[in-house]
């Protein structure tokens, strides 16, 4: 980013993004169930996890278009495909963690979060961190523009699309995941208990059955983002294609 002026002045609007946003859910008050008074914490910063999306928008959605020319040039050297596809995921992984996980501890401090909130907040932006940026950069390797006159245009529409439903797999499958364990830590509000405790069979699908299959599906989003662009960027850096 630092040798390409305009991708760097692409990315001030997403991350500008993310700072009004910590900024709103600093100031935001929120009101928990009265029987379960450690949900409020939960509601008024749970959607830190979104903020990787918006730093990935930004940085990772445009990490093979960007190459422009300079394509060629991997083209002729000794890299395999799946180097070169760890390397984009790394280099674009590096600043959206750093920016999403200052925004939660910031936000955190503010709100007064406990130790296990602080820590349970990490590890959930560091994941959604992971998710978003590897499926963004695998849906950059889908279909990138390399002649393209704008940075934000590097990658064609069928490639955004396909990171919108690879994305969606994974926001979906994982905030239902981790909203169904932030519940079992803080306790079952009143409103929520027949639902929550229904049972098909003997069986709670809305119980760990949604934990386990949620962080499930939610990995394999990402398995199978990754696993297409491999198969792109292989025929893209091999044969031009």
């Amino acid at each position: 980013m630092r040798r390409d002026l305009r991708r760097l002045s692409d990315a001030v609007w997403p991350l500008g993004m993310v700072v009004l946003y910590t900024i709103t859910l600093s100031r935001r008050e929120t009101r928990a169930p009265s029987d379960v008074p450690e949900l409020g914490s939960w509601l008024g910063a749970g959607t830190l996890a979104l903020i990787p999306w918006g730093a990935s928008l930004g940085i990772s959605i445009v990490a093979f278009g960007v190459e422009r020319r300079s394509i060629h040039l991997l083209r002729t050297l000794p890299i395999q495909p799946r180097a070169l596809l760890a390397a984009k995921v790394v280099a674009s992984l590096f600043p959206v963690l750093v920016a999403s996980e200052a925004v939660s501890v910031a936000v955190c401090l503010v709100r007064g979060a406990t130790a296990t909130q602080f820590l349970a907040m990490m590890v959930l932006v560091a994941w959604a961190t992971f998710g978003y940026v590897a499926i963004d950069t695998a849906a950059s390797a889908v279909a990138p523009t390399f002649d393209a006159d704008h940075v934000q245009r590097s990658t064609r529409l069928v490639g955004r699309l396909f990171g919108f439903a690879c994305g969606a797999a994974f926001s979906v499958t994982t905030f239902a995941a981790a909203a169904r364990l932030i519940v079992f830590a803080t306790g079952v509000p009143s409103s929520l208990t027949s639902l929550l405790t229904w049972r098909v069979g003997g069986l709670a699908p809305l119980g760990w059955s949604l934990v386990v299959g949620g962080g499930a599906i939610a990995l394999l989003s990402v398995v199978a983002a990754l696993w297409v662009a491999l198969y792109r960027v292989e025929r893209n850096v091999r044969f031009g294609v």
